[in-house]
């Protein structure tokens, strides 16, 4: 299943993105709202919003979910670029993916860098609300809000760059290896974030709780 559900969440991306170049502005970062719901609630695998997980401690060995996690990455890349490619060819979104690729690539190290940071928490937060909350309310509003502050998603600029035929760019590899640092340690960073207070929280507050029940994550 890990093939036919990362090929769909590739799907899945491909078209939000096509959706997002058609029709632009707040209204098609809303609807591309579409892919991460799609895939959160059939349970595809999007490397973005699986990411954080490594760092949480389910009784498998870090090394063993990075490395899947790391195959989730690559499906979703050669399916993305497969499947862009082929909007490319029916000659859907082209012209506007060029010039949104081109002001991606104008992009500093650093600021393209902290956009993928920033999409990374968001993309946590946003899928852990799904699960664990069962609302659709932090992917509708955490997708929109990183697409019109124009932080970088990894799997959606391979999109983007696949319609746009950029792939022979010069600055496109530095740009998305970029891209996925950040969104990785954004996304880890916000896991262990919250591991880190949830365990404090859970140890002191069973300390001085007595014998009033204290929450839990």
């Amino acid at each position: 299943m890990l093939l036919i559900n990362s090929i769909l969440a590739a799907l899945m991306i491909i078209i939000g993105c096509v959706v997002y170049l058609q029709v632009g502005g707040i209204f098609g970062a809303i609807l591309f709202s579409f892919a991460l719901l799609t895939i959160c609630s059939r349970g595809y695998h999007l490397y973005t919003g699986r990411v954080g997980l490594v760092s949480i401690s389910t009784g498998i060995k870090i090394w063993e979910k990075f490395l899947y996690c790391t195959v989730i990455l690559l499906l979703n890349f050669v399916f993305t670029y497969l499947f862009g490619t082929f909007i490319r060819n029916a000659g859907i979104g082209v012209e506007v993916a060029q010039q949104m690729c081109a002001a991606k690539l104008a992009k500093s190290a650093l600021e393209t860098f902290v956009d993928g940071l920033l999409c990374g928490v968001i993309m946590y937060v946003a899928v852990q609300i799904f699960l664990e909350n069962k609302s659709v309310f932090g992917i509708l509003i955490g997708v929109p809000v990183f697409i019109l502050s124009g932080f970088e998603h990894s799997i959606a600029d391979m999109g983007y760059l696949s319609i746009a035929g950029y792939w022979k760019q010069d600055k496109v590899v530095p740009f998305i290896l970029l891209v996925i640092a950040g969104n990785t340690l954004g996304s880890i960073f916000v896991a262990l974030g919250e591991s880190v207070v949830y365990g404090l929280l859970k140890t002191y507050g069973q300390d001085d709780a007595g014998s009033e029940d204290s929450d839990q994550y």
